[in-house]
C-alpha cells in the first residue's frame, strides 16, 4: 500500500508540474533581439540572420554622409529616426535596470549591446554637425513596391533633415534622450563611446532647446509618424540628461516642464498614462520617480494615478488593453504600458504587466493567440517584405512567407478584438522597431521574476542620480562609429528576425475563439503599409515550482505516515 500511495503521489507531481505553463523569458528576449537583427540595414557584422544581407549601403551619399547603417522601420525599407531613437532609448533603460539579467542570466550581453549600438550609432552619424539632424532616408513611394532589399532603388532614397530654420525639437530631444542614455550603459564598458554618446546628446538637447518646433512640421515630404508636440520629450530627454551627468541645469529644466504639464492634465485617462513613440509624460514620470531622488519631488500621486489607470483599463476579449483610439499597432501600447507598470513594481503593477505579456504570447486563459512570429504557434505571414522574400514584386507571390522573422512582435488585435495573419493586413500583423521596443523590456523584467501572485516587492532600479555622474572625456562628432541607419514606413511596425540556419518555412496559424486568422495572403495588390506608425517553452515557471513545493508540504507527512 505504501509503495502505491508513492507511486500516485509521484505521478500527482509530475502532472502537476507538466500542467503549468511555463514561459522561458530568456529565450523569447534572444529571438526579440533577433527581430532587430533582421531589421538592420548597412553592411552587416554577422551572419546572425542568414536570409539578410548588406543592403542601401548608398544611404546619404545625397548628403555627402555615411546613413547606409541603422534599421529598417518596419514591414518596408525607410528609415525613420524619431521611433528608431524612442526605440532605442527604451532599449537603453531596459539595459541599465536589468543588466545583471540579460548579462548574467540570460548571457545576452553581447547581443543586446550589439543591437542597442546599431542604432545609436546611426543616430551619432545623423548628427554630423550641432544644429543638423537626418531624420528620414526615403519616403512613402517605397511603399508603393513589394521587393526584395537588392531590389532597392538606392536612386530613389533621399536623405531629410531638420536644421535651424526646419526645426525639429521632439526629434532632437528624443535622440538626446538615446544617446544620454546609451551613454550610461556603456560607461564601465566602453568610456569612449560612452562620452562621445553624450557629447552628441548635449549637443541635441541645445539644438532642440534653442530651436523650438515640431519635426514633422519641417519635413516637406508626407508625414510618417507625424509628432503631437515637444513638451513631453523636452521632460523625457531632460530627465535622462541629469541621470547621465548629475548637472542641475537638466534637472531644473525637467522640473519646470514637468510641472507646467501637471498645472492642466493628469494621467487618470489611458491617453495620458500611454508610453510610446509620440507620448513620453508617463515614462518620464515613472523614470524621475525611480531615479531622480534628490530634488524634493514627490511623484508618489502620479505613479498612483498611473497605476490605478491601467489596472482598471478595459481589456478586450482577448484580455489585452485596449483604447478606442488605437485604430492599428495595439500592441505597442499594451507592452509600453506593461513594461511601465513592470518598472514602476508592487503587486498590482507585477500582476497587471504579467496579464499583458502572457496575453501577448498567447499563453493566458483569455488568450491562446501568439502575437509573437516563431513562438506558440504565432504568426506566419507577416506584413514584411524581406521575409516575405516576393517573387516578381507581387506580395501575393509566393502564398505564404518565405523567412520565418523570429522574435517579431505584430500589431495585434483590432479594436473588435480581431486578427488576421496576413500580409496585407498591415494595421494587425506586421512589424516594427517601436511594437519591440516595451516588449524587448517586458521580457527582461519577467527574467527569473516571480509571478505577481507570489511577489509584493517592487522591482529595484541599478542606477540612481548619485551614481550616474558625466562620463569623463569627450569625444567630437569626427570621432564617431561608422553608423547605421534606421529606417521606418508609413507604420510603426517592420522589425524581421530569424534564428535557425533553415530559412524556409511554410507553418501554420492556429485560431482562437475569439480572434479570426488566415495563413494566405489573398488581398489586392496595394501594399501601402500603415501609417503611424524558433523559441520552445523553457524553464519552468515560479508558479509552477510554488505549487510544487505547496503540493510537497501538504501530501508528504501524510505518505510518511501511511
Amino acid at each position: 500500500m505504501y509503495f502505491k500511495n508513492v507511486l500516485i503521489f509521484m505521478t500527482l507531481l509530475v502532472t502537476l508540474s507538466q500542467s503549468q505553463s511555463t514561459i522561458d523569458y530568456c529565450q523569447l528576449l534572444s529571438n526579440s533581439l533577433k527581430f532587430y537583427k533582421a531589421q538592420r540595414a548597412g553592411s552587416l557584422p554577422d551572419n546572425d540572420i542568414p536570409w539578410r544581407n548588406n543592403s542601401v549601403l548608398q544611404d546619404g551619399q545625397d548628403v555627402g554622409i555615411n546613413l547606409s547603417g541603422g534599421y529598417f522601420d518596419a514591414g518596408d525599407y525607410i528609415k525613420l529616426a524619431f521611433p528608431m531613437a524612442f526605440t532605442m532609448t527604451t532599449l537603453a533603460w531596459t539595459y541599465i535596470d536589468n543588466e545583471d539579467k540579460i548579462k548574467t542570466t540570460c548571457q545576452l550581453q553581447s547581443s543586446y549591446l550589439s543591437v542597442l549600438k546599431q542604432g545609436t550609432d546611426w543616430l551619432i552619424a545623423a548628427h554630423p554637425s550641432d544644429n543638423v539632424f537626418y531624420t528620414q532616408v526615403s519616403d512613402d513611394g517605397e511603399h508603393n513596391v513589394w521587393n526584395n532589399p537588392w531590389e532597392i532603388d538606392q536612386a530613389a532614397r533621399k536623405s531629410y533633415k531638420i536644421t535651424t530654420a526646419a526645426p525639429g525639437t521632439d526629434m532632437a530631444m528624443e535622440a538626446a534622450a538615446a544617446l544620454a542614455a546609451t551613454s550610461i550603459v556603456y560607461k564601465s564598458i566602453d568610456p569612449t563611446y560612452s562620452a562621445t554618446c553624450l557629447a552628441h546628446a548635449k549637443s541635441l538637447y541645445n539644438f532642440g532647446k534653442t530651436y523650438k518646433g515640431k519635426y514633422s512640421d519641417s519635413l516637406p515630404e508626407r508625414k510618417l509618424y507625424p509628432s503631437s508636440g515637444y513638451d513631453d520629450e523636452m521632460v523625457w530627454a531632460s530627465a535622462w540628461m541629469y541621470i547621465a551627468t548629475a548637472e542641475q541645469t537638466y534637472a531644473t529644466d525637467a522640473t519646470a516642464n514637468f510641472n507646467a504639464y501637471l498645472k492642466s492634465k493628469s494621467f487618470t485617462d489611458l491617453w495620458s498614462a500611454v508610453y510610446s513613440w509620440d507620448s513620453k509624460y508617463a515614462p518620464a514620470a515613472v523614470l524621475m520617480y525611480k531615479k531622480v531622488t534628490n530634488l524634493g519631488l514627490d511623484y508618489t500621486n502620479i505613479i498612483n494615478q498611473i497605476t490605478q489607470t491601467y489596472t482598471t483599463a478595459s481589456k478586450q476579449s482577448n484580455g489585452i488593453i485596449s483604447n478606442s483610439g488605437w485604430k492599428w499597432g495595439n500592441n505597442r501600447y499594451a507592452m509600453g504600458g506593461a513594461f511601465l507598470m513592470s518598472m514602476i513594481g508592487g503587486t498590482a503593477a507585477n500582476a497587471f504587466a504579467e496579464q499583458q505579456l502572457t496575453s501577448v504570447l498567447g499563453k493566458s486563459s483569455t488568450n491562446s493567440v501568439s502575437f509573437m512570429i516563431g513562438y506558440n504557434n504565432g504568426p506566419v505571414n507577416p506584413h514584411h517584405r524581406s521575409s516575405h522574400k516576393p517573387t516578381g514584386k507581387d506580395i501575393n507571390t509566393p502564398v505564404n512567407n518565405v523567412n520565418l522573422l523570429v522574435g517579431g512582435l505584430v500589431g495585434g488585435p483590432s479594436l473588435e478584438g480581431s486578427w488576421v495573419d496576413s500580409r496585407t493586413n498591415y494595421e494587425n500583423n506586421e512589424p516594427a522597431l517601436d511594437y519591440n521596443a516595451g516588449f524587448t523590456g517586458l521580457l527582461a523584467r519577467f527574467v527569473s521574476q516571480p509571478s505577481a501572485s507570489t511577489t509584493t516587492s517592487t522591482p529595484t532600479s541599478t542606477t540612481s542620480s548619485t551614481t550616474t555622474n558625466t562620463p569623463t572625456g569627450t569625444t567630437s562628432s569626427t570621432t564617431t562609429n561608422t553608423p547605421t541607419s534606421t529606417t521606418s514606413s508609413t507604420t510603426t511596425n517592420t522589425p524581421t528576425s530569424t534564428t535557425s540556419s533553415t530559412t524556409t518555412n511554410t507553418p501554420t496559424s492556429t485560431t482562437s475563439s475569439t480572434l479570426t486568422t488566415s495563413t494566405s495572403s489573398t488581398a489586392s495588390s496595394t501594399t501601402t503599409d500603415g501609417e503611424e506608425d524558433s523559441s520552445q517553452l523553457g524553464s519552468s515557471s515560479t508558479v509552477s515550482v510554488n505549487l510544487f513545493v505547496s503540493l510537497l508540504v501538504l501530501l508528504v507527512p501524510t505518505f510518511l505516515l501511511i
